[in-house]
């Protein structure tokens, strides 16, 4: 189960903010399916477990109530099979990562993982050249915790 948010992929953390948009849910259903999500379990598992369980994993999954940290960007990330180097001088993107990034960056509240494959770019490569980006884009969405990811999109919408 994850219990924080240094554990939580940006692509599940998106599952969550659907959760939560959703305004027909019970709070019992929410909780339900928060718990599914956080133990990559199915609801109709979660439903399953004694109710004394699916209580503790509630309590377990207090932290998504609060913000999540941000940090300073670090230089590399490793996303999966991916070593992303991050580079931290605006002034040495390359012409294509600034014009994507500014086509883009509207779609960084839902599509996190498409505006950070912008700047996290696989190691001994060159932007979109030499390795897959959807690949990328994945792995970002299934490894990369939330509170990195929106420290790297944080540093670039600041200063960019």
């Amino acid at each position: 189960m994850i219990t924080n948010y240094n554990q939580l992929p940006i692509g599940k953390y998106k599952k969550l903010v659907e959760i939560a948009k959703r305004g027909t849910l019970t709070e019992d259903e929410q909780n339900i399916a928060i718990v599914a999500v956080l133990a990559d379990m199915t609801e109709e598992e979660v439903e399953a477990m004694p109710y004394v369980e699916m209580r503790a994993l509630c309590a377990k999954a207090g932290f998504i109530y609060e913000q999540p940290p941000t940090t300073k960007p670090k230089t590399r990330y490793k996303i999966g099979r991916f070593d992303c180097e991050v580079q931290t001088k605006p002034e040495k993107l390359t012409t294509a990562q600034y014009t994507d990034f500014k086509q883009l960056a509207s779609v960084a509240d839902d599509k996190p993982e498409v505006v950070l494959s912008i700047f996290l770019v696989p190691r001994g490569q060159k932007y979109c050249d030499g390795y897959d980006i959807e690949e990328l884009q994945q792995a970002i969405n299934d490894h990369l915790p939330i509170g990195q990811g929106l420290s790297v999109l944080a540093f670039f919408l600041r200063r960019l």
